[in-house]
C-alpha cells in the first residue's frame, strides 16, 4: 500500500488512503512462546 520509494511523500500517501501516519510506524512486538501457550489454554478453558 505505502511505497516509501514513490515520489509522492508518505504523508500524502497515507492521507489519500485515509489512514493515520502513526499506523505506518507501528511495529508489533512478537508474543513469547510461554504467553502464546497461556493464551491458548485460556481459550480452551473458556
Amino acid at each position: 500500500m505505502i511505497d516509501r520509494m514513490h515520489q509522492l511523500p508518505v504523508i500524502k500517501q497515507a492521507k489519500v488512503l485515509g489512514i493515520s501516519r502513526s499506523c505506518l510506524s507501528y511495529q508489533p512486538t512478537p508474543i513469547s512462546e510461554k504467553d502464546q501457550r497461556f493464551m491458548t489454554r485460556i481459550v480452551q478453558l473458556h
